[in-house]
């Protein structure tokens, strides 16, 4: 009975959702870490009460390294195919941060750059394109990768 912890529970305030530790009496992120700020969306709170709770991989497990030429960072995802990302590891406040607040080097990275995130067999395209204020714009969503790159590349073809 010593090894039984309490059960996470998922809370929503204005929109945000927040993982709750009742251990903690805290919010807390995917590591259980203590954090301020919600989850964008309910999937990605279920997503993180399920991994929290032994259920489900980390979303990010198996990421490969992206490195690109024209200034050398690095970038953690799943895939990059016809330069959009598939399950990227994001930056701290992503889906949260209002856009002046973010830094010329955040935008010089992101803006614009459309990402997917899979939930399941569904597939959620999300570009940082300043159409919110404060997070990146949800673009699309389909029932295939191949639908929203195909999607993604027609949308951001230059």
């Amino acid at each position: 009975m010593d090894n039984l912890r309490a059960q996470y529970s998922i809370i929503e305030e204005d929109g945000q959702f927040f993982v709750y530790d009742p251990e903690q009496d805290a919010t807390v992120n995917r590591w259980g870490d203590v954090v301020d700020e919600g989850l964008f969306t309910m999937s990605e709170a279920l997503a993180t009460l399920d991994f929290l709770e032994g259920k489900a991989p980390a979303h990010d497990s198996g990421l490969k390294t992206f490195r690109f030429e024209v200034d050398g960072t690095e970038y953690q995802a799943e895939n990059y195919v016809s330069g959009i990302f598939i399950n990227p590891e994001l930056p701290d406040n992503f889906w949260t941060e209002p856009m002046e607040s973010r830094t010329p080097e955040h935008m010089k990275h992101w803006e614009n750059q459309p990402l997917i995130i899979s939930d399941d067999d569904f597939y959620k395209a999300w570009c940082l394109d300043r159409g919110a204020w404060d997070r990146p714009s949800l673009i699309c969503g389909f029932d295939s990768l191949d639908k929203t790159i195909e999607f993604l590349k027609e949308k951001y073809r230059k």
